[in-house]
């Protein structure tokens, strides 16, 4: 995998590896400020590192999953 492959770029992006629509990101970047999705500026590309927000994603769901049962 290049360098390039490894970075999402843009909300719609991040969306569909994430397995969600822009408007649940949207959501979910209010609500877990923790997120490791970055932007510069408020009207900047959104970006993220695939490695990184996978973790992070399975870390959420594993913890949801334990708090639900």
């Amino acid at each position: 995998m290049s360098e390039n492959d490894a970075i999402l770029m843009g909300a719609l992006e991040i969306a569909k590896f994430m397995r969600i629509s822009p408007a649940q990101l949207s959501r979910m970047r209010a609500k877990y400020p923790e997120i490791p999705i970055h932007q510069e500026t408020p009207k900047a590309q959104l970006c993220a590192d695939k490695e990184v927000l996978a973790a992070w994603q399975r870390k959420l769901y594993a913890h949801t999953i334990q708090t639900d049962c």
